[in-house]
């Protein structure tokens, strides 16, 4: 639909907020993962023809690390030989928030691999979330990050992807999205916007069983006109992920030229 177009890339914009209200040891340690953004060829590999999995060459951060981040314990942990693998599992609700057993296939998982010296050795994401992040744009995503703003009041990391991206990347297409994460909890739409609502409840571990899991809501912002994914806004129980695809079409594909905010 829009093939061949010229693409403005003017503040493609992504956040990603984390809890930035650190103890010293862990914001050196984050500090340092930044740092070896910088040099990612160095420090790291990416496989993503059928996964996308982001492996660490010389880990920093520990597996305390991400239990302080995300303030939870793991779905569920698979012990190897060579460590353990942490899976956060986020299912589908319905709209009584309860889980969409009818839909199989449909649940968020991603996977942090502990080596066995408790270092965080390689994060591999849920293939559902590459149908509303694309594998190139995670990767631009990353790229970016090592030059990227740490804001420790409003804790967020923001960075520019554009520089990182090829020229002719498209954003994600509704259609083929409603096909592999299903029908949405709800749809808000009006004349110049769609946006499809997503819910998911956070699956905790037999430890925590008698907690309320907490819900992850993904919005997706969609444009009427060319079916494509315009803005991102996703909190998974703690992370939250910004991303504004809209720069990335031009105006005149656009169904309203006004400008989604960042």
């Amino acid at each position: 639909m829009i093939q061949g177009a010229r693409m403005s890339f003017r503040r493609i914009l992504i956040v990603f907020s984390v809890s930035l209200f650190l103890s010293g040891c862990v914001y050196l340690r984050l500090l340092a993962f930044k740092n070896q953004l910088k040099d990612f060829d160095l420090h790291f590999t990416i496989e993503s023809e059928t996964i996308f999995a982001l492996r660490f060459l010389h880990p920093v951060l520990y597996a305390k690390d991400l239990l302080y981040l995300a303030e939870r314990q793991p779905s569920e942990i698979i012990a190897g030989e060579n460590g353990e693998r942490w899976l956060y599992r986020f299912r589908k609700v319905d709209l009584r928030e309860e889980p969409s057993n009818h839909e199989r296939g449909t649940d968020l998982v991603f996977e942090m691999t502990i080596d066995r010296q408790n270092l965080l050795e390689a994060i591999t994401l849920s293939p559902l979330f590459l149908q509303i992040v694309p594998p190139q744009f995670i990767e631009a995503s990353l790229r970016s990050l090592g030059g990227g703003h740490i804001d420790r009041k409003n804790r967020r990391i923001s960075a520019n992807a554009a520089k990182a991206l090829d020229a002719g990347f498209h954003p994600p297409d509704r259609n083929k999205i409603l096909s592999e994460l299903g029908e949405p909890l709800s749809v808000a739409a009006a004349p110049d916007t769609e946006i499809l609502i997503y819910s998911y409840r956070y699956e905790l571990n037999l430890a925590e069983s008698k907690k309320t899991p907490p819900l992850a809501n993904v919005n997706l912002t969609c444009d009427p006109k060319t079916g494509l994914l315009t803005f991102v806004h996703a909190d998974f129980a703690g992370m939250k992920v910004t991303l504004n695809y809209r720069k990335m079409i031009p105006d005149e594909n656009l169904t309203s030229a006004s400008s989604t905010s960042d």
